[in-house]
């Protein structure tokens, strides 16, 4: 495995086609939409597997909201598109990074910029929702320091 150099930014609009095609490989598609508990009041912040352009563009424009890419020259190879906060919580969502590049700390490099972005908005607590099935992300959640609060939803206070 070659180790890459690659970059955190803020995702733009002209990403949403790579970020789809990353969150396809890594299959995070299907139908299901989960309602986390604590953002059930607002619409935005439902997790929906199948997000639309639509979606993307309203958390571009949510100051609230930080959508991540991570990017290897400027080939986007890994995303955390549902990164948002309000009233001291914070939430991580639709987080991938093409199999070519895993292991090589890009992961960990999203989540930490999503972090340090929703502490710096207030959050007290953060959230990641984990389907029950992905094995790899509930070990890295548990290695950066989440613990199972409910099913399917990991949290760390900050």
């Amino acid at each position: 495995m070659v180790i890459v150099a690659y970059r955190i930014r803020p995702a733009r609009l002209d990403d949403f086609q790579r970020i789809t095609e990353i969150l396809q490989r890594v299959g995070h598609y299907n139908d299901q939409i989960k309602i986390i508990p604590e953002f059930k009041e607002k619409e935005h912040y439902f997790y929906r597997l199948n997000d639309s352009l639509e979606v993307f563009k309203k958390s571009l424009n949510n100051p609230e909201e930080l959508p991540l890419v991570a990017v290897v020259g400027e080939k986007v190879v890994g995303t955390m598109t549902k990164v948002a906060q309000f009233g001291g919580y914070g939430y991580q969502g639709r987080f991938a990074v093409e199999p070519d590049y895993q292991r090589q700390g890009i992961g960990t490099a999203l989540s930490k910029a999503a972090e340090q972005f929703l502490k710096s908005r207030g959050a007290k607590k953060l959230f990641v929702h984990i389907r029950d099935n992905n094995d790899v992300s509930v070990n890295f959640a548990i290695m950066h320091g989440y613990t199972m609060c409910a099913h399917s939803l990991y949290d760390k206070n900050v």
